[in-house]
């Protein structure tokens, strides 16, 4: 047999706590006591207070009670506890279920609610974007087109229309292509174009072709077209910029820029002029301050010319033949030895020749110092020469290599003005295959900051009317001329002209030439 299972809820009457009627048999004719006999209240969170009664079996039960005044009895209502549990949780259960749906319903509601505001607002926000983008292409300083895959024009801006003189249902439809010249479009360009539409496609940028307008008139411009998107279909994007103003300011600096150098080159050849007869009049200045020693060393043959002179017509007189002879070759090589001095005068009367032979500098050196002997002895100059006997050449003209001598020893003279005992070193050796060449005073030595300018043309340390400032940047001149470099340094207290030049080999030709003229 099951078990019988206990009713949820058992009922009562009792009189005077005595129970006369129950649905449980075994609780008749028994004190309520007995059968409820603990009893304590709880109170609720309303406020309302409950009576929990404990059973013989110690089942806590919930009791519910009704006074009849009339008659004293007391009827009442007796639930299992569990009951009223399962009932709770139930409730609870049923509570929160309906909590929850409420929650989501109203979670729907506000999610609902946003999204129509993130919609509303993305519209918002897209409008203005298509406005800012119309309002850009619009007042855009370069023409917009786009176009389809075909080459077709879908769009243009106002820019454009202005550009090629068109509106736009007059151009809409048309192929980018009449918008170029055919004639002068580049094969790259071309090329591009007949990409559209095509994996194949690559991008201009900045190329520089012609444009045609609507009245058949051309402009220069800057062409540029770019791939926009695919889908559905490719859409490019053809960027114009109009050049014309920069073309006109090019034409208008390439105007400026070839009068520059037409005045730049006439500048020039005046300068070349000016210098060559700066550098005659240096050359004439240094002729007048060798005139007085020219004079001195011409006085002394003259005046021995006129001694043997008188004695040839004495010998001729007393028929003494031989003595004749004798004195007729002495006037024949003091001639000579004027004509050497004369010689010399020539050399800066007139420019230098082009073509460059071997020659020996050191014998240039010995005819620059015969020609200054007269000079050195008044000044009490002793000289040292250190000069090789024969095989050492370069290719030049004696006449630049005497200029060279001269004007270097006319500035150690003019340095030793006034010295106390005066030395002067002159040496010529072969270094290899270059020639060096030094010339060296006692005067004290160079300033170092004068070292540096001293080769320029016009510095001088000379008075007014002593001296252009040209000497030494003629030499410097004829010295790179040919193929060498000088150098002016002190050393131990002596002021150093060095000069490198490359040693004539015999496979050089006797042709070889020179640069410029000083």
């Amino acid at each position: 047999m099951k078990p019988e299972l206990p009713q949820q809820e058992e009922y009562l009457l009792s009189y005077q706590q005595q129970i006369l009627l129950a649905s449980n048999s075994n609780w008749q004719k028994q004190a309520q006591a007995d059968v409820l006999n603990v009893k304590r209240h709880e109170q609720l969170s309303d406020g309302s207070e409950i009576d929990i009664r404990m059973l013989p079996d110690q089942t806590p039960v919930l009791m519910q009670s009704v006074q009849l005044d009339d008659l004293g009895w007391q009827v009442a209502v007796i639930s299992r506890l569990g009951n009223v549990a399962r009932v709770k949780q139930q409730a609870q259960l049923y509570a929160l279920g309906g909590c929850i749906a409420f929650s989501l319903f109203l979670l729907f509601l506000r999610e609902r609610h946003l999204k129509n505001l993130s919609r509303q607002e993305t519209r918002r926000a897209l409008e203005q974007h298509e406005a800012q983008q119309r309002d850009i292409i619009n007042t855009a300083h370069v023409g917009l087109i786009s176009l389809d895959s075909t080459g077709a024009i879908t769009f243009i801006n106002p820019m454009a229309m202005q550009q090629f003189g068109v509106s736009m249902p007059r151009i809409l439809g048309l192929h980018i292509s009449d918008l170029i010249a055919p004639d002068v479009a580049a094969e790259v360009l071309r090329r591009t174009l007949s990409r559209l539409g095509s994996n194949s496609f690559a991008p201009i940028t900045a190329q520089e072709t012609i444009g045609n307008r609507s009245d058949h008139s051309r402009f220069p411009m800057l062409f540029s077209i770019k791939q926009m998107s695919r889908e559905p279909e490719a859409v490019y994007l053809v960027t114009v910029i109009d050049i014309t103003p920069r073309k006109r300011l090019e034409r208008a600096l390439q105007e400026a820029n070839d009068q520059l150098e037409s005045k730049v080159r006439e500048r020039t050849r005046a300068l070349e002029e000016t210098q060559g007869e700066l550098v005659q009049a240096e050359k004439m200045a240094a002729l007048g301050r060798m005139s007085s020693a020219v004079v001195h060393e011409l006085n002394q043959p003259l005046t021995a010319l006129k001694t043997y002179v008188a004695i040839c017509r004495q010998l001729i007189e007393l028929h003494d033949l031989a003595q004749l002879d004798g004195n007729l070759q002495l006037i024949n090589d003091l001639t000579a030895r004027m004509a050497t001095i004369t010689q010399q005068l020539k050399v800066f009367a007139f420019k230098k020749p082009e073509h460059l032979q071997p020659v020996a500098p050191a014998e240039s050196l010995q005819q620059v110092l015969n020609l200054y002997s007269g000079r050195l002895q008044e000044q009490q100059i002793s000289v040292e020469q250190d000069l090789p006997e024969s095989g050492v050449v370069v290719a030049g003209d004696s006449a630049r290599l005497e200029q060279i001598f001269v004007n270097l020893i006319s500035n150690a003279c003019d340095a030793l003005q006034g010295q106390d005992d005066p030395r002067l070193k002159v040496a010529i050796r072969l270094d290899g295959e270059q020639v060096l060449i030094t010339i060296e005073d006692s005067a004290g030595g160079l300033d170092p900051e004068m070292a540096q300018q001293m080769f320029e043309p016009f510095f001088t340390t000379k008075s007014i009317g002593q001296g252009l400032g040209l000497g030494l940047a003629i030499v410097r001149s004829i010295v790179q001329d040919l193929g060498g470099t000088i150098q002016a340094y002190t050393d131990d207290g002596w002021s150093c002209f060095r000069i490198v030049l490359p040693h004539y080999q015999q496979k050089e030709t006797d042709s070889w030439n020179g640069s410029g003229e000083n």
